[in-house]
């Protein structure tokens, strides 16, 4: 599967090789992955349906998701350029959203929602706000898995 270029990656991960944003973005698969299996069960009973991919950026977690085919994957990003890479690498639907919500989504239409290290960029204000939006696109039932940085990863991280 290609990868994107270095610039696209650095835009939206701290890092500063191609390698690591994959390894990073496997182990943030497996521990999502491990979350699910803790509410949905074991392996055989995942969440199949629409994933939700918030701010997928250049796909660093999408790469990973379309491996199911019980899933379909839309992932969403602000960053016209990564959606465009997205869209012609990767297997799933890729949309831009807006800086506010809300979404380009029907109500009701998601079964589980990623956000990973989204919601510390956020204002709290906004980070509610999308919450809200979040909760609109979801199906009763619907999980979500957000991650925050630690306050350690943010001090690494470049400014």
């Amino acid at each position: 599967m290609p990868l994107a270029s270095l610039p696209q990656i650095q835009r939206v991960h701290g890092g500063n090789s191609q390698t690591q944003y994959l390894i990073e973005g496997h182990s943030i698969y497996v521990k999502f992955e491990r979350a699910l299996q803790r509410v949905t069960g074991p392996p055989g009973s995942r969440i199949s349906g629409t994933v939700l991919d918030f701010r997928c950026g250049c796909g660093r977690l999408a790469r990973y998701f379309t491996v199911d085919s019980a899933r379909h994957l839309v992932g969403v990003d602000v960053d016209c350029d990564n959606v465009g890479w997205c869209r012609a690498h990767l297997a799933g639907e890729f949309l831009v959203n807006a800086v506010n919500p809300p979404l380009p989504l029907e109500a009701a239409s998601v079964d589980c929602a990623v956000a990973n290290d989204v919601f510390n960029h956020f204002r709290e204000a906004d980070g509610r706000a999308w919450l809200r939006e979040i909760a609109r696109v979801c199906r009763q039932g619907a999980i979500g898995l957000v991650s925050i940085a630690s306050e350690s990863a943010r001090w690494r991280a470049p400014t």
